[in-house]
């Protein structure tokens, strides 16, 4: 027989995260589509920094995993190195 899952306050903050982000998501998407920034494009961020808050809240150990774990720390090590070699690049252009 499978048991199922408990409901805990961390599972809540994940799925509000993924929800919050996929708001942002679509807002983006919304505003670039419209070329406007229109009453959906606000809606949709007020949602998004909403879950996004609320995994911040609820959860705040993930979020500090996050962002002090490995695949952040090189994540980051990798975009400021592009950064400077296109800015090398147009530089010496």
């Amino acid at each position: 027989m499978h048991t199922p899952r408990a409901f805990t306050r961390e599972t809540l903050a994940g799925w509000a995260g993924v929800a919050g982000m996929l708001a942002l998501l679509g807002g983006g998407l919304i505003a670039l589509l419209a070329r406007e920034i229109t009453y959906g494009v606000f809606v949709c961020v007020l949602v998004g920094a909403a879950g996004i808050a609320l995994w911040m809240w609820a959860a705040p150990d993930d979020l500090r995993a996050w962002l002090t774990g490995r695949p952040t720390r090189y994540g980051t090590t990798s975009v400021l190195m592009s950064i400077l070699f296109i800015g090398a690049i147009a530089y010496l252009y």
